[in-house]
């Protein structure tokens, strides 16, 4: 009985995952109703023992959550005494999400589940980019108008300078999975661990790849490249990784070469809608060249650091409003230029601590990376991928969303496993 109670909390646990990434933006009831049940069924079941309730979370990570739960409450409230119109929207990212997904720590301090969650994110990232691609296909008339099916997610077209690109709620989790995901392959090269089977990762990544494509979305583009000098620079960290630096050169000059016999597939099978101004937008994000929307954010940027500068230290509180900035009606609070953002709401001592945060995030990290075993390449294409968002976050609000703050969950999920694990052989061997 104890072992299907174990294999339905998994499950639940994995479908949770799953339809983060697939219905990202979407149904959010549902996940908020598994992850309810979820939590009952542990609480009132095999967590509870004669011993009393067992939590299976590191006290290190209890203080983490506890650390930026009280930095969120401290700005919210400032922000709602200085009258800010979205401090109480803000509750929710900056208090409620991190302490729902610290209680997630508790059921999946486990290593078959990370393992398993690791093969859901494969199956997901299949799962969303076949989705798009089909819907992309049918809007056009290549494939059957039937297939044009809405399944409650925000699927746009874009026409914008004479070409077409793509815009849908689910590119989010991808610019995470697709950089961890070829992150995988290189350490898999490289003498790392084996996760799921070869066929099905590279699919994977060929399946993400063309959707990337399609988007059009310069901060995908932009991970996707950085994938495989991410993916060396935490591999460095490892103890063993002198003795294989000249393959890991090699494999980057793989990629590289690869990189451009799939963009000449692309332009051969008759992609031309796609590359009328492809070129430009690419080049715009190393030259300078600006178009409508990086103005914006630049615009964002100035007028929000010349506030701040009224504010240094403190900031205006989180749901501040910026002079001078037009936002939607919906949520006038809420801006594109993220980390600007944060240092306009909450000043030099708030942002300081978030990104205190976010640094003993990667220390821990870089300390399991350094120790032998499969769990050090997990790490790698983990932070990989949590780079990859972070990189991509400074253009666009990404971590205000229950649905992409698993991705910062996901290697605090493995330091949580990999320290209680330690606790448990240190109790033995007293």
């Amino acid at each position: 009985m104890r072992i299907k109670s174990n294999k339905l909390t998994r499950y639940l646990g994995y479908s949770v995952f799953f339809l983060m990434i697939f219905f990202a933006g979407a149904h959010q009831n549902v996940r908020y109703a598994i992850l309810l049940g979820l939590f009952l069924f542990i609480s009132f079941g095999y967590t509870v023992k004669k011993n009393g309730f067992q939590l299976r979370i590191a006290k290190e990570l209890l203080f983490f959550t506890l650390f930026y739960v009280s930095i969120g409450v401290f700005f919210t409230s400032y922000g709602f005494l200085a009258g800010n119109p979205g401090a109480m929207a803000s509750f929710n990212p900056y208090v409620v999400y991190p302490i729902i997904f610290t209680l997630i720590l508790h059921f999946s301090c486990s290593e078959q589940f990370l393992w398993g969650l690791a093969r859901t994110i494969v199956i997901a990232a299949i799962a969303t980019s076949l989705y798009g691609l089909v819907v992309f296909g049918a809007k056009f008339g290549v494939l059957p108008q039937y297939l044009d099916f809405d399944i409650g997610v925000v699927f746009a077209i874009s026409t914008e300078s004479e070409s077409v690109g793509m815009h849908l709620n689910t590119i989010l989790p991808l610019i995470f999975i697709t950089p961890y995901l070829i992150s995988f392959v290189i350490l898999r090269y490289l003498g790392g661990v084996f996760i799921i089977n070869n066929i099905t990762i590279i699919s994977a990544i060929v399946l993400c790849l063309v959707f990337a494509v399609l988007t059009r979305r310069r901060s995908l583009w932009v991970v996707i490249i950085m994938a495989p000098l991410l993916t060396i620079l935490f591999f460095n960290f490892k103890i063993c990784a002198k003795k294989i630096l000249i393959k890991q050169f090699v494999m980057l000059g793989v990629f590289i070469l690869l990189s451009g016999c799939f963009w000449i597939m692309l332009k051969r099978i008759g992609l031309d809608l796609l590359d009328h101004d492809f070129n430009d937008r690419l080049l715009s994000i190393f030259s300078g060249i600006s178009d409508s929307s990086i103005a914006h954010k630049e615009d964002q940027t100035i007028l929000m650091l010349n506030e701040w500068r009224d504010k240094p230290l403190f900031g205006y509180g989180h749901g501040a409003v910026v002079k001078g900035i037009s936002s939607s009606d919906d949520s006038p609070w809420a801006y594109e230029s993220s980390y600007s953002l944060l240092l306009h709401n909450v000043g030099l001592s708030g942002f300081l601590l978030y990104a205190s945060g976010i640094l003993w995030l990667y220390i821990k990290a870089i300390k399991i990376i350094r120790q032998p075993g499969r769990w050090s390449d997990a790490m790698i294409a983990t932070l990989v991928g949590l780079t990859s968002l972070l990189l991509a976050n400074a253009t666009n609000p990404y971590l205000g969303q229950i649905d992409s703050l698993w991705m910062l969950f996901y290697p605090l999920a493995i330091i949580n496993m990999v320290s209680m694990r330690k606790k448990v052989s240190a109790a033995k061997i007293a």
